[in-house]
């Protein structure tokens, strides 16, 4: 992200807004009011909003492209887990490769309580397909 051409406020802002969900706390953060922000020119702010969101698009992939890297490694921490002395971590470790290889298996799920049921008449359901009509 080339910040060189934003005044030292519009980079503030930039930094601020990429790392919070809403323009207020974003405001907040930078310093600055609800009011300087929306004195920049209509297309400042856009450009503005557009330098944010390349920002977050490349943390975004700076932080896949380390995960990705270290995938190998965590896998084998993972499978170390497996000969652990302690039951409690070796299950662990089996259970979270298990899930992530072959799917979490199904949960029953137990429901209890009353279903009350409503059926309401309707005198004459057919009357819209004999061209009255009806509000039904």
């Amino acid at each position: 992200m080339d910040t060189s051409q934003l005044s030292d406020t519009e980079r503030l802002y930039v930094e601020a807004r990429s790392q919070v969900p809403t323009k207020a706390e974003a405001f907040r953060l930078a310093g600055i009011t609800h009011a300087a922000y929306y004195k920049w020119p209509k297309e400042r702010q856009e450009y503005l909003e557009t330098l944010v969101r390349d920002y977050k698009a490349a943390i975004s992939q700076r932080v896949l492209e380390i995960l990705e890297n270290n995938a190998e490694e965590a896998a084998q921490v993972k499978t170390k887990g497996l000969k652990s002395l302690n039951e409690h971590i070796a299950q662990a470790a089996a259970d979270s490769i298990l899930d992530r290889i072959l799917g979490k298996a199904k949960q029953p799920i137990e429901q209890s309580g009353t279903v009350t049921w409503a059926i309401k008449e309707v005198d004459d359901w057919r009357a819209g397909e004999n061209g009255d009509s009806t509000d039904v």
